[in-house]
């Protein structure tokens, strides 16, 4: 089995952590559509923007488990803060 080189190395990481990132946003808007119905705009597209996984990641229990919106939003804008 042939070695892969240093760029295909880099490449596979590259996107395995794209497809985690992508993963990880989908779920969290998913989550919150489950709990709230329609979900704004603005806040599906900050959660997009998103690119830290570690980030995503802490925001996807409280996806699940936040009162509302509004407190989510707020636990968003704190966490990238």
């Amino acid at each position: 089995m042939p070695f892969l080189s240093t760029i295909e190395e880099m490449a596979l990481e590259e996107g395995a952590k794209s497809g985690a990132k992508l993963t990880s946003q989908k779920y969290i808007i998913l989550a919150l559509q489950s709990r709230f119905g329609e979900i704004p705009n603005s806040l599906i597209e900050t959660i997009n923007q998103i690119e830290d996984v570690s980030v995503l990641e802490s925001l996807f229990v409280p996806s699940i488990t936040i009162n509302s919106l509004e407190e989510f939003q707020q636990l968003v804008n704190d966490s990238l803060s």
